[in-house]
């Protein structure tokens, strides 16, 4: 089975930058193809290729010469087909092989769902229909990946998901720790990676909707910081509809935080470079995208079938120059859809956006979707540059921009109105950028004001059990505002009355309640403030 078509899931490297969170690439351009569908199989392969695609995973390697070709990337993937109860491998442009069981040390593979895998090559599979894990070492000679069974972990029952952890130190296996979505009994089970073989450690779970306790969890992942593994560890659990953080001691796994959302599963989780959570959704279509405090921060929900993972590939970079060796996570992401004559796998850049920019008389306040190096300009009314201002490395959440730092004297020289401009580059890609903007009048002598009203979001958020909902009328007469705030399915659980609110900074807070008083559901929330005639909104997250 030999196709140029595999180079169109693999080149996650040598596609156009474009701006946005999530932004569709070809994923062969020069073919015009955009997913690798059934249909596109039949036509090219003269055969299916896929049952029902579930998960897949990338082992990349790239190495960094000082003479030429000076960069040498290799890219091998790998996706599961519970459908035909294989996985289906192979590298960029070249032939495509599969692995059923059938006749190997392991024997038939039966339902095979989550896949992960780690800075030595290996990969892990949860071959949910024998309840176990197998993993597998890889080797690579040119063009062609195999797929060796080294071991298998026993003792689980229907185990949908597996997610691998470097401990924090990659490339060290002393540390490395394998995270079990283990369904069939509810459960989460940590198994300790030694000698070659695989040791179950620690569990935590039983039947439950309260805290310690599941009800379907089918989806985990590991938290990372700087492509390096952290000691968080996230579930979706489907019955309970929740996203659940807990913590790795060492000695105990804690329950941190849960989020509850209104998606009926989540089938895949994944984190990226940064920390970042990506949900997938196939009931609903939807991807959902979190910052690591579980704030969520943008979703995608056009174009997509069914989506059952998100993979964002991290691979191994040897510079032969300095002589490094680093893991870097990569600035796109894999959809597997639903197998269908327009469905299948896609490519997805990740980039970056700038939303909820509002100012008061302190600082300016905006929601980065990803890490970004952010840049302020100061400009006047009549758009002369006044002062310029990086900001540094910024992560993905709400973030402030202290107005005094931006401003820097500017509010003693009387200069009247001034807007305060950000772009966000993309630490992925210094070709996606977004921008926005924020207006000011400077008051002489004393402190930046507002020439419009303007909502500053919700601070904390994520939160239990109250935030606030800040706004600012500017000088002159007082304004009207009002404040509903509605779950997920868009029922309104809390009212604020509209009243009239003087110039100056105010605030609506919300203890987490109805308007019973009685404490609602941790989840995801959306705040409606009516302020001057104009509605402005946004996302709250109440994580208990």
């Amino acid at each position: 089975m030999r196709s140029s078509l595999m180079s169109v899931v693999l080149l996650l490297l040598a596609v156009p930058a474009i701006a946005g969170t999530f932004e569709p690439a070809e994923l062969l351009p020069e073919a015009g193809i955009a997913v690798l569908d059934r249909a596109i199989a039949r036509e090219q392969l003269q055969r299916d290729l896929f049952g029902d695609p579930h998960a897949s995973v990338v082992l990349g390697r790239v190495d960094v010469y000082d003479r030429f070709p000076y960069v040498e990337a290799r890219y091998f993937q790998i996706v599961s087909d519970p459908g035909w109860n294989r996985l289906l491998f192979g590298e960029s442009g070249q032939g495509l092989a599969a692995f059923d069981g059938e006749g190997s040390a392991f024997g038939a593979l039966d339902s095979p769902h989550g896949l992960a895998a780690d800075d030595q090559g290996r990969v892990y599979v949860a071959d949910t229909g024998n309840d176990r894990i197998v993993v597998f070492e890889t080797s690579s000679e040119f063009d062609r990946l195999e797929l060796r069974p080294a071991f298998v972990v026993e003792g689980l029952s229907r185990p949908y998901d597996v997610a691998f952890s470097d401990g924090g130190t990659a490339f060290d296996d002393r540390d490395d720790r394998l995270y079990v979505a283990d369904t069939g009994r509810n459960r989460v089970v940590r198994i300790d990676l030694e000698s070659g073989a695989g040791r179950i450690t620690r569990t935590l779970g039983a039947l439950g909707s309260g805290e310690g306790r599941f009800a379907g969890p089918t989806a985990i992942a590991v938290g990372r910081g700087d492509g390096t593994n952290n000691d968080f560890v996230y579930v979706a659990d489907s019955h309970t509809r929740r996203l659940v953080r807990l913590i790795d001691t060492g000695a105990d796994l804690l329950w941190d935080r849960e989020l509850g959302h209104q998606l009926p599963q989540v089938s895949d989780l994944d984190t990226d470079h940064w920390g970042n959570v990506y949900a997938a959704s196939p009931r609903t279509g939807e991807i959902w995208k979190f910052a690591p405090d579980l704030l969520p921060v943008a979703s995608l929900r056009a174009g997509l079938d069914h989506p059952r993972s998100f993979h964002v590939p991290v691979l191994t970079v040897t510079d032969h120059v300095r002589g490094t060796v680093t893991r870097a996570g990569q600035g796109s992401g894999v959809v597997v859809e639903r197998w269908g004559d327009r469905s299948g796998l896609r490519l997805m850049d990740l980039g970056v956006e700038l939303r909820e920019i509002a100012a008061d008389a302190s600082a300016v306040h905006f929601t980065l979707t990803d890490r970004a190096r952010v840049h302020a300009r100061v400009r006047d009314e009549r758009g002369a540059l006044l002062r310029e201002i990086d900001l540094g490395e910024l992560d993905a959440g709400r973030r402030d921009a202290d107005l005094a730092t931006l401003t820097g004297g500017l509010e003693t020289s009387g200069r009247g109105d001034v807007s305060v401009e950000f772009e966000a580059v993309s630490t992925y890609d210094d070709a996606r950028r977004a921008s926005g903007s924020a207006h000011l009048r400077l008051n002489g002598d004393g402190p930046a004001a507002l020439t419009e009203a303007a909502v500053l979001g919700a601070s904390p958020n994520p939160f239990n059990p109250r935030t606030s909902i800040e706004f600012v009328v500017p000088a002159g007469p007082a304004l009207p505002a009002s404040l509903e705030i509605v779950d997920a399915r868009g029922r309104v659980v809390h009212r604020a009355a509209e009243r009239a609110f003087d110039p100056g900074r105010h605030a609506f807070e919300w203890t987490g309640t109805d308007d019973g008083g009685q404490p609602v559901a941790s989840g995801v929330y959306f705040y409606h403030l009516r302020l001057d005639g104009r509605e402005h909104g946004g996302k709250l997250a109440l994580v208990k």
